[in-house]
């Protein structure tokens, strides 16, 4: 008997347990999306929160009229596949209208052992097929598919901590020292920075859920679309 009352027990601690996480989660998203709707208001910024449903990740989309950035944060996933599960990383991209890379494309990161990069344009090339192109393009965006295999490593401007894989060098057209302050106060060492025909993308790759986050990206991303701008507009006078 006593072992019955014991297993018992067991599964009214568990069921408990199991409830109050959700109980919790529940709580926090629920201050999180309030959060978000203050942060909106208070920037002026236009909001959007996507539910998740058919299998897609729920998202959340922020856009500044002003100045046509916008940020949009990709939840994790948890697909379930037989016995198992899978869980898809979530992202952070902020997307800027300027500056963009006629015909081509380039990749900003933190600094890449030399050995590295040569290897990932190396491998990059060895991807380079339809294949490869559309699960890469699902992942990076459709621009990074397209230039699968062009991309190779590109001289990095003296005293800049970045490794650069591009099209061709960008180092006429695209100042640099804007973008390594970016990817230093993203604080990711995975972050990156595309500049390609459709405009300039600051990426992430996890989901920053906190409201306070998500401002401290997009002021990073203001901040580096003013800043290339102006050194855009300042290269075009120098050139007059």
């Amino acid at each position: 008997m006593s072992s019955e009352i014991f297993a018992i027990l067991g599964v009214v601690v568990l069921v408990g347990g199991a409830a109050a996480l959700i109980i919790s989660a529940h709580r926090t998203e629920k201050r999180r999306r309030a959060e978000y709707v203050a942060l909106a208001e208070r920037r002026g910024w236009a909001h959007e929160f996507q539910p998740s449903r058919g299998g897609q990740p729920s998202a959340v989309h922020f856009t500044d009229p002003a100045s046509g950035a916008s940020l949009v944060v990709t939840r994790k996933i948890t697909r379930k596949s037989g016995s198992g599960s899978t869980t898809k990383g979530g992202s952070t991209v902020a997307s800027l209208r300027e500056p963009r890379l006629q015909g081509g494309l380039a990749v900003y990161t933190p600094p890449l052992d030399p050995k590295l990069a040569q290897a990932a344009s190396s491998m990059l090339g060895v991807f380079d097929n339809s294949v490869a192109r559309f699960f890469i393009g699902r992942m990076l965006g459709e621009e990074f598919g397209d230039h699968l295999g062009q991309l190779t490593e590109q001289p990095v401007p003296a005293g800049l901590p970045l490794s650069i894989l591009a099209t061709v060098d960008p180092g006429p057209f695209i100042d640099a020292a804007p973008i390594a302050r970016a990817l230093a106060a993203s604080g990711d060492e995975k972050a990156m920075v595309m500049v390609g025909t459709q405009g300039t993308r600051l990426r992430l790759g996890r989901a920053m859920n906190e409201a306070a986050d998500i401002e401290r990206l997009f002021d990073t991303a203001l901040t580096l679309q003013s800043e290339l701008g102006a050194a855009a507009l300042s290269s075009h006078r120098l050139s007059n």
